[in-house]
């Protein structure tokens, strides 16, 4: 207990308050222990459960002991503490208060759910250790009553938790670039702490965390244990629906789980299957209910959560699990990243997630008993079984997927530019250059191309220069004036919902398109439960409902494309080939499997990227996933004029009416894309991106030049380095093959 040793006296004596009699640090944490005593910048790494949180939290609660942080001599923050939701924030804050309370220190949560009354005390006595989300730690920033030098110029340490979440999206782009306006107004060199479960590429994430701060940087990702129980995965596959809600009540009964889903409405549609025992899709009339409609029930309890529940009732369904010795939680991704809800028997999985990451913070939420996590998938389907099993095969070779780190987010830039100014109230460019400049997403953009955009802003009204010092324009002002800029908070977009309401108490929220299709005396489920419309009120966008037995499973609108990368479309290529099984499938899984090795894998088995023809079109079975297939696909639109459509596993031609594909046009467009000078040119890659479509919501794509949106869609759609790669090694297959193909 070497680290334990240096913790503060005063955090010694806590601990051995705090924690149960022979309490000894993890080596997860004696690690992070000493690099954090180092003043490193570093990424912790630890199973779910695997105490991360305490790996940091206790040698900075020590530091802060040895050297409290003060400004004027009066408390300021030391540790501001991010993470992705705010239900995870109030999830830990009890904690860090505790530990923090035990030495004479506090800890403050600041979210759009915490009280006026409470921030405002928070500004006038700030606490040591401040937890917060991205967004919220904006409107600190913009708020002309926050006393932003005050409350953050001694700021010693940013820890950020689920930080691969972050990473993958927007989120974590405009997070660091908050960092660096947070150094502009008198934060030091503060020190920055990753947390994860999951993480592919953790050298590429550090130094996207680190930026360009010249502290040292540590890794801390001790062995795990060998004695420890290894995970359990079981595989179920089932015809349809109905099947689905009775094996999943097989499953789930006397025992206490959590059932991931991978939309709303299909976790809608379970949760209230299995919390009445019925089969929605056999009754006629939604109200009515008869005795030969039930399917087996679950014993106990099921809840929904996702987020589109209101917050109350989400915060319902996990209070009730988490006091539950059994029960079943219905749920999306809002469940994966660690939400405490005590020990759990078991996961299910229906269908597959999209990355191994995923399938592995999901696992990781059961098993804290110390008995080994157990997942139980139950595939609908051949796509959902070949992509469960792959992703299982990955997972137990550890691989995880890079996280991709942009250093050229045009869209994060400009929307830093118009926060920046709002914050000063108007800034010369070198200035807000000088403060952004140093973050990961806009390190590989020179000061130059930095111009290019200002000089756009300036053009297009969104910004105004008076005397050097450039203020938001007209054109900004209309668009995101409103309600004192609330629309420039996140750099992503609210879809517009309606509320629903039952007895005064919100339920949850619809999407604006959905309720096009609601009539008054109509029923929805929602939060797993049915309830009949009795009012809506249009221009304040609120649903008034009461309770139903049953009612119609709404639809909600999602920007996730099912992107699958290239490794994981090889590995189900590979078992889609094979000629056996592996052995956590269950027998019906097995069966299926079986089908479809001695169907489509005889193909496989003798051609490693097949080539099939129907009528006038061409399928190439690449398996080299959507970001390839769709690059491919750009490349051959564009050269030849021929209708391309992919997915993640084939590309396929289709020629016009009364014409022919043309092998030759084919071989030598893929050709020409093998080759790294082609892509050089800005006549082609601007021919390539044509029409391609927006990515992401798109927020602030109209804003930017087109050259800058052009760049976007092509980074975040097309993978250029990966088709040249995979053509390189492929194309020669095909150009022998392909002329046999076409003219039989």
């Amino acid at each position: 207990m070497t680290a334990f040793l240096d913790f503060h006296p005063r955090l010694q004596a806590a601990l051995a308050d705090l924690m149960p009699r022979g309490f000894q640090l993890r080596p997860v944490q004696e690690e992070a222990a000493e690099a954090i005593f180092a003043g490193d910048h570093s990424l912790i790494l630890a199973p779910t459960a695997g105490g991360k949180t305490e790996a940091a939290i206790f040698p900075v609660l020590s530091e802060l002991l040895r050297e409290p942080t003060l400004v004027a001599g009066e408390p300021a923050v030391g540790v501001l503490y991010v993470s992705p939701l705010r239900a995870l924030i109030n999830n830990q804050e009890p904690r860090l208060a505790r530990y923090a309370e035990a030495v004479g220190l506090s800890a403050f949560k600041w979210h759009g759910d915490v009280g006026a009354a409470e921030r405002n005390r928070f500004k006038r006595n700030p606490a040591e250790i401040l937890l917060t989300t991205p967004e919220s730690l904006e409107v600190m920033l913009m708020s002309a009553s926050m006393p932003v030098r005050s409350t953050f110029s001694a700021l010693r340490y940013v820890i950020v938790d689920e930080i691969h979440a972050f990473a993958a999206c927007d989120r974590g782009g405009h997070l660091l670039a908050l960092l660096e306006r947070l150094r502009a107004v008198g934060a030091p060199d503060f020190q920055r702490i990753g947390l994860s479960a999951t993480i592919g590429n953790p050298n590429d994430l550090l130094a996207w965390l680190a930026g360009a701060s010249t502290r040292g940087r540590r890794i801390v990702d001790p062995p795990r244990a060998t004695d420890a129980p290894g995970p359990t995965v079981a595989f179920d596959f089932c015809e349809d629906e109905r099947e689905l809600v009775r094996i999943a009540a097989d499953h789930a009964r006397g025992k206490k789980s959590l059932l991931f889903c991978n939309s709303r409405q299909l976790a809608e549609s379970l949760a209230h299957q299995l919390h009445r025992g019925l089969d929605l899709r056999l009754l006629p009339d939604p109200l009515a209910i008869e005795e030969d409609e039930l399917v087996l029930p679950t014993e106990g309890s099921v809840r929904v959560h996702h987020g589109s529940i209101a917050r109350e009732e989400r915060e319902e369904a996990e209070a009730f699990l988490a006091a539950s010795r059994t029960g079943c939680l219905v749920c999306t991704s809002t469940m994966e990243l660690g939400l405490d809800v005590g020990d759990l028997d078991q996961v299910l999985q229906v269908d597959a997630p999209g990355t191994v990451s995923s399938f592995r913070q999901r696992l990781g939420r059961s098993g804290r008993r110390g008995g080994g996590s157990r997942m139980v998938f139950l595939a609908t389907g051949d796509d959902a079984l070949l992509l469960g099993t792959a992703l299982v095969e990955l997972a137990l070779r550890r691989w995880v997927e890079p996280v991709e780190l942009s250093g050229r987010a045009w869209h994060l830039l400009l929307h830093q530019i118009m926060t920046t100014t709002l914050q000063a109230g108007g800034l010369p460019r070198y200035r807000i250059w000088a403060i952004l400049r140093s973050a990961s997403p806009f390190r590989d953009i020179s000061e130059a191309e930095f111009g290019t955009l200002v000089d756009h802003l300036v053009g297009t009204d969104m910004l105004l220069e008076v005397g050097g010092v450039l203020v938001p324009g007209d054109a900004a002002e209309q668009d995101f004036g409103r309600r004192n800029w609330m629309s420039l908070y996140a750099t992503f977009s609210t879809p517009l919902a309606f509320t629903v309401v039952a007895g005064g108490k919100e339920i949850g929220e619809l999407d604006r398109a959905f309720t096009e299709h609601l009539v008054v005396g109509g029923s929805i489920v929602l939060a797993g439960r049915g309830w009949v419309v009795e009012e809506i009120r249009w221009e304040k966008r609120v649903v008034v409902v009461r309770n139903a037995p049953v009612g119609m499973i709404p639809t909600w609108s999602s920007f996730q494309p099912h992107i699958r990368s290239r490794e994981v479309c090889e590995q189900i290529r590979e078992l889609w080939a094979g000629t056996s099984q592996p052995s956590y499938l269950g027998r019906r899984a097995v069966r299926r499997l079986e089908v479809l090795q001695a169907d489509f894998g005889v193909s496989l088995r003798q051609r490693k990227r097949p080539l099939e023809r129907s009528d006038r079109a061409l399928r190439w079975w690449t398996f080299a996933g959507l970001r390839i297939n769709r690059t491919i696909a750009r490349v051959l639109e564009a050269e030849t004029g021929v209708k391309v459509r992919t997915d993640n596993f084939w590309v396929q031609l289709q020629a016009p009416e009364g014409q022919s594909l043309d092998g030759a046009a084919i071989v030598e467009s893929l050709q020409r894309a093998c080759l790294a000078s082609t892509w050089s040119n800005p006549d082609y890659v601007t021919h390539i991106a044509q029409g391609l479509p927006p990515t992401g919501d798109g927020k602030f794509d109209r804003y930017l030049p087109a050259a800058f949106v052009r760049e976007r869609r092509l980074a975040n759609q097309l993978d250029v380095a990966g088709t040249i790669a995979f053509l390189q090694a492929d194309v020669l297959p095909l150009a022998a093959g392909l002329p046999a193909i076409l003219d039989a």
